[in-house]
């Protein structure tokens, strides 16, 4: 588990690289100083016996399904300023990469489910 763990980290490590880079080229400001991202935060997570490898899946799975769902409806609703290429394929590989990884977490979690029973 811990190496999934830390594919996890490593592939959304990646991404943000990938994310900030883009913003530079496009002339973006990202929001990035430590009180802003921690004043209003996206997710908490569980402590103690609830961190189980089976929670913490669960908890990925869910995660990457709000990506997929924010990135939908940001598509949808800014689809006229999304029309610089780079920005727009960028933005569609991220949203294809949570949409995997989502459905990958979800079949491992079966699969370990089904030959634990």
């Amino acid at each position: 588990m811990y190496e999934l763990f830390d594919e996890q980290y490593h592939q959304i490590d990646r991404w943000m690289g990938r994310i900030v880079e883009g913003a530079h080229k496009l002339g973006l400001t990202l929001r990035t100083d430590w009180r802003a991202l921690t004043e209003r935060p996206q997710y908490i997570p569980d402590g103690g016996s609830a961190l189980t490898a089976r929670n913490m899946i669960v908890a990925l799975i869910a995660l990457h399904g709000a990506m997929v769902d924010g990135l939908r409806k940001n598509f949808e609703a800014n689809a006229g300023e999304l029309n610089h290429p780079f920005l727009h394929h960028l933005l569609s590989e991220l949203l294809e990469y949570h949409e995997t990884t989502s459905w990958l977490l979800s079949e491992l979690l079966e699969d370990r489910e089904l030959a634990q029973a």
